[in-house]
């Protein structure tokens, strides 16, 4: 089970403490509108149930039936799927956008399965596809949380 799934509800908190707001103007003047997106590892809802509200057809996908649970909880006609961005369950060529908002790819075991993720998400991605993907600066987050290393001489 992913990190994810074991929080549950304490990641639903975490995640809403994170500056949606702004995510979702630029979300909305991006994604077109009226066409088939999707919320990949879409967590409890936070961006796919603003957008779907309005004019955005939105499919969110998580690996976390808990936060699945919680997002259903906000908005009972939120379409929501259990399953792992390693191996979608969707036929090619269906999406005309797909967003990846606070940092779903680096979670996973290697960097071999976010690549696999990534492949998935290409075949079913129609041509001319829009891919928002929001992830941390990587160098920062080491150089903050990686213990500085001293030489002595």
């Amino acid at each position: 089970m992913s990190v994810f799934g074991e929080m549950g509800k304490y990641w639903a908190e975490i995640a809403d403490k994170n500056p949606t707001g702004p995510q979702l103007l630029y979300l909305k003047k991006a994604l077109p509108r009226k066409q088939l997106v999707l919320d990949l590892a879409c967590g409890n809802g936070r961006h796919l149930i603003p957008l779907s509200e309005e004019e955005y057809i939105v499919v969110g996908l998580d690996v976390s039936v808990k936060l699945l649970r919680i997002a259903q909880e906000k908005s009972k006609s939120a379409q929501l799927i259990a399953g792992d961005m390693r191996s979608l369950p969707f036929k090619n060529n269906v999406f005309s956008a797909v967003i990846s908002m606070d940092t779903s790819f680096g979670y996973l075991e290697s960097e071999k399965e976010d690549l696999q993720s990534l492949s998935e998400l290409c075949s079913i991605m129609k041509n001319d596809s829009l891919f928002i993907v929001d992830i941390f600066n990587r160098e920062k987050i080491l150089r903050k949380y990686l213990p500085q290393r001293h030489t002595k001489f």
